[in-house]
């Protein structure tokens, strides 16, 4: 099957095209076939369990059992529907790292559509032999096996690309690209990284001279799928011609933004004068959105303080039981309008840490931590008495994690709009820390999240956010 797979990626066409097809050309179609029958299943599996299963015996069917080939109709919408809006909401479209999380979300809010679209139209068609159980259960189930078959299929595709089976063939460009090469990880992107093209070994400050040295470059590797051209690497008119010349050898071109192009990208599109230009747009959240906020910050600690009640009690005989010095740890942080607030943690270091070193951020290993402060780290466990920074209104459940007064001032001098994030409270978790961006990670790439999180708010994307930190807890290595 492998082997056969790997015929049919990389097999060259003779006649028709002039790129090799690849695994990202034939990934959706398989995709769709296996949605489609995970659709299927889904209903089978309702229907079955609604009059052959535990649900017939406790709420017998009071028209009797109609033949599963009466619901034909009704099965066609249903896979459609679901069809169609997984393709509304971009399952269809090639993202090389697509969290599982983000794909399970999508998954739910294609069956939240899903299900209005297949109610409204049976109640207007008035499908009388359409049992509401069957239906409730249909859509929950689909969900369930859609999420399943596409953990399977991510788990297959990683498969196929540690074998070298369907991988692009990338070539990285700019300024500094080599520093870029190491960010990728080739399984988990699905690239092989063939040729890198460094500004300072082309040796030419003339554009048209820049541009012909990198054409010759690129053209000598061979089978190039997509370059990545790294942030503010290209002049615009070596960058035009760069996007041409792709577009005639039908090659993906991937621009890596800066922080100022995040700022353009979450702006506003338009006209003065005849000229285009981008209008910085005002925080989402206001007025109604900070009060829904604020009402979901409040309800959700609440619960979350019931649920680790006594885990903090353990803890916190733990941490007296084998080190010396007080439970919690307070240390001065910036929050909202750059305004100091005491956060409260459960100490993990020794005490009196920093009295020689002064501030200094984590490390991975840090010989500060007490033996019991390294698995609270590792687990984010010394973060639960954050829930009380919540209830009294100086931090949210999500927002940019608050740095202390001295890294802030520092960060502020050199790092355009850093202050920027200060605008909202500061969270528990983050968009940087479900992105991977914990522990010691440059804060210029941490920032550029924290920008886009300020600016794009909603009630779903902290939902979204919950959802993943409760994932990125369980398996990520990062924190420390």
């Amino acid at each position: 099957m492998v082997a056969w797979l790997s015929e049919v990626i990389e097999m060259q066409s003779t006649e028709g095209y002039k790129r090799r097809l690849r695994w990202h050309h034939i990934s959706p179609y398989i995709l769709l076939v296996q949605d489609a029958l995970m659709a299927l299943i889904g209903f089978a599996a309702a229907y079955q369990l609604r009059f052959f299963g535990l649900i017939a015996k406790w709420l017998p069917p009071y028209q009797g059992i109609p033949p599963i080939n009466i619901h034909t109709g009704f099965i066609a919408l249903h896979v459609l529907s679901w069809l169609l809006c997984l393709h509304f909401v971009g399952l269809y479209r090639r993202y090389r790292e697509r969290h599982a999380v983000d794909e399970f979300y999508s998954v739910l809010v294609a069956g939240f559509i899903a299900g209005a679209i297949v109610g409204t139209l049976a109640m207007l068609l008035r499908y009388q032999w359409l049992s509401r159980i069957v239906f409730v259960m249909a859509e929950v189930l689909t969900i369930l096996m859609l999420g399943i078959g596409r953990m399977v299929f991510k788990a297959v595709e990683q498969m196929l690309w540690r074998s070298g089976i369907g991988v692009s063939n990338v070539a990285i460009v700019g300024a500094k690209a080599k520093c870029l090469v190491e960010q990728f990880t080739v399984t988990g992107y699905g690239c092989r990284v063939i040729g890198v093209v460094e500004l300072s070994e082309l040796g030419s400050e003339d554009h048209e001279m820049l541009w012909q040295r990198l054409e010759c470059r690129l053209s000598a590797m061979g089978g190039l799928d997509e370059i990545i051209v790294a942030e503010n690497s290209l002049p615009d008119s070596t960058l035009m011609r760069l996007l041409d010349w792709a577009e005639g050898h039908k090659i993906n071109v991937r621009l890596m933004l800066s922080l100022v192009d995040v700022i353009k990208r979450r702006g506003q599109f338009e006209e003065i004068a005849g000229m285009p230009s981008v209008t910085v747009t005002r925080l989402p959240l206001r007025t109604w959105g900070a009060l829904a906020k604020r009402l979901m910050d409040i309800s959700l600690s609440l619960l979350l303080l019931v649920i680790f009640a006594l885990p903090m009690l353990f803890i916190a005989l733990l941490i007296k039981l084998t080190s010396k010095g007080p439970v919690l740890y307070r240390q001065e942080r910036v929050g909202q309008d750059g305004k100091v607030f005491v956060m409260l943690k459960f100490r993990t270091m020794r005490e009196g840490a920093e009295d020689d070193t002064g501030p200094i951020w984590a490390m991975p290993d840090d010989p500060r931590c007490t033996k019991i402060g390294k698995m609270l780290r590792r687990l984010s466990l010394d973060e639960l008495p954050q829930l009380f920074n919540v209830l009294k209104g100086e931090m949210s459940l999500v927002g940019p994690r608050p740095e202390r007064p001295y890294f802030v001032e520092q960060f502020a001098q050199r790092i355009p709009r850093y202050m920027e994030r200060h605008r909202i409270k500061a969270g528990i978790t983050g968009w940087a820390q479900v992105n991977g961006l914990r522990g010691n990670c440059p804060i210029e790439e941490r920032t550029k999240y924290d920008l886009y999180y300020v600016e794009n708010w909603s009630l779903l994307l902290d939902l979204k956010i919950l959802i993943k930190t409760f994932f990125e807890v369980l398996f990520h290595k990062g924190a420390y």
